[in-house]
């Protein structure tokens, strides 16, 4: 039987009036947000995205009403969806984007306005009939900004054109943080734009980039995912290694914000570590005991499969299902009670059920778990 469970957040019963504004576990939602196939979420501070088929719903702080909830039924299926604090983005099959604006829940369509290209010719110096559309193929969502990319590769900080991508390059992912966004290519490459200013962007340099820029220390290694948090990244390599950087004030990157010291006399005093690492950091998840049915030992790991992102949390997981956390606690977003502020250091995720084919997805202040419950 499908299940979905999460923690964290719930100030304005974006997960259902029945359940406490801030959890101190994991809770069970309600059906609906597992019927139909190919769901689609998204998640704001103050509300939820759910989207299936043609329809789109969403739930929280809508209309300035607090558990408030909306559905809107578009003209095409919807292939992906994106929620900021004020607003949501809808995209369709089609190419069309459509905003919905969550103090007043107005529904528009957005238009781009695309530099005009050359006209193709034919050898004769006869101008070919040309599609001039350019239909939006990726969207994702921050909190300070939001991105899309067209099927003609042109990437727009919405709605203004900021870059082009070369004829060759394919764009098959994309992600923002609060003030950066990641673009993933079929090859393998990141590029990443917006404020680096805390180290988000993966380049030596903390500054404002205001077009997508290779990240260099990733060039060379083919990535096949990413993910952005609030002002930290990821990325997973073809090998499954995990890739981490940015701002680690609480520990979200994995790594320790305070150690030991022991100094020449013996004495041993706390040391605060740096809290922005602006170059990847490959980090170790832990000790995966089930490469041992491969004819490894426990000491082995397994190569990480997903990752996902919060404002300042970070899940993954592993090819054999075993999952980790890292980073901030405040409202509980990493399950594991609010008395536990923060965690600095890959932690396994303890899962009360045995799940299969668990996806792990995180909003800035939530974690939502979505599998299959093998006890039933």
């Amino acid at each position: 039987m499908k299940i979905a469970l999460f923690c964290g957040f719930n100030g304005f019963h974006q997960f259902g009036t029945a359940h406490a504004k801030r959890t101190e576990g994991f809770s069970e939602l309600s059906s609906e947000w597992l019927a139909g196939d190919n769901l689609k979420y998204a998640f704001s501070w103050s509300f939820n995205v759910l989207a299936r088929g043609r329809d789109v719903t969403l739930s929280g702080f809508l209309e300035d009403v607090p558990g408030n909830q909306k559905t809107f039924t578009l003209t095409d299926e919807i292939k992906s969806v994106g929620a900021t604090h004020n607003y949501c983005l809808v995209l369709l099959s089609n190419g069309k984007l459509y905003r919905i604006n969550a103090h007043n829940c107005l529904l528009e369509e957005l238009n781009f306005t695309n530099v005009e290209r050359p006209r193709k010719r034919s050898i004769f110096g006869e101008e070919k009939d040309q599609d001039t559309s350019d239909p939006i193929d990726l969207i994702a969502c921050g909190r300070y900004m939001c991105v899309a990319i067209t099927k003609n590769k042109c990437v727009y900080n919405v709605p203004s054109k900021i870059y082009e991508f070369p004829r060759h390059v394919k764009v098959k992912e994309l992600v923002c943080g609060f003030e950066h966004a990641l673009a993933l290519t079929g090859n393998g490459d990141v590029y990443s734009w917006g404020n680096g200013l805390r180290g988000q962007l993966g380049h030596p340099e903390l500054k404002v980039e205001e077009a997508p820029k290779l990240i260099d220390a990733l060039a060379g290694v083919k990535m096949v995912a990413i993910s952005a948090g609030g002002w930290h990244s990821a990325a997973i390599s073809s090998f499954g290694d995990l890739y981490l950087w940015g701002s680690n004030i609480n520990g979200q990157l994995g790594v320790r914000v305070y150690s030991n010291i022991t100094s020449p006399d013996g004495k041993v005093f706390e040391r605060k570590n740096p809290t922005v690492y602006a170059l990847p950091q490959v980090i170790e998840p832990g000790p995966c005991c089930a490469n041992q049915d491969h004819g490894g030992t426990e000491a082995d790991s397994c190569n990480v499969s997903q990752v996902a992102c919060g404002a300042r949390h970070t899940f993954i997981r592993n090819e054999c299902g075993r999952a980790y956390y890292c980073g901030w606690n405040e409202h509980n977003q990493l399950g594991q009670g609010r008395e536990l502020k923060f965690v600095d250091e890959m932690r396994e995720f303890t899962f009360e059920k045995t799940w299969s084919n668990c996806t792990i997805y995180c909003g800035p202040w939530c974690t939502l778990l979505v599998g299959q419950n093998c006890n039933d």
